[in-house]
């Protein structure tokens, strides 16, 4: 299918009436690019750093958002966004930290196999008594860390309510 071209003086003609189209395509009102609330919390992001290591939580923070912004972010999405962007550590379980105590006190005591007649054979080290106390005193240390997080928390929601 060949199509045919119009003449030059047709186009010339026309000109005026395509530039008049053009502009109102440009000056009118269009959707160019979806705008998140993580471009929002970019935003915000120099604030959003100085939560960093505090201990704060994220129910807090987002409480802060809304209340003073206007901004309304769900927990994972601002958890999110500053273990991605600003380098936000995960915070640990109960079971990993549980996991890790296991391990540690696996490690500590010594235990291992030995193939010697078929039987595995327990072996414990000198300072394995004390490699052990050790670590159950590290799992402690973690849960008062945890309680004295958790109370400061409050604190401050609490406080959040009175303002």
């Amino acid at each position: 299918m060949k199509t045919k071209l119009p003449p030059d003086h047709e186009i010339s003609q026309n000109k005026s009436a395509f530039a008049e189209s053009v502009d109102l395509a440009l000056n009118s009102h269009r959707k160019t690019a979806k705008i998140t609330v993580r471009d929002k919390l970019r935003l915000v992001n120099d604030e959003l750093i100085k939560f960093k290591d505090t201990g704060i939580s994220y129910r807090i923070i987002c409480a802060l958002l809304a209340d003073k912004i206007g901004l309304y972010v769900s927990q994972q999405t601002l958890r999110d966004h500053c273990q991605q962007e600003l380098g936000f550590g995960k915070r640990e379980t109960g079971k990993s930290i549980a996991k890790k105590t296991l391990k540690r006190t696996s490690q500590a005591t010594g235990q291992g196999t030995q193939s010697g007649s078929g039987k595995t054979q327990s072996i414990t080290d000198e300072r394995g008594t004390g490699q052990l106390s050790d670590a159950i005193r590290s799992h402690s240390t973690a849960t008062d860390v945890k309680n004295q997080i958790t109370e400061q928390t409050n604190k401050i929601f609490n406080a959040l309510e009175d303002y």
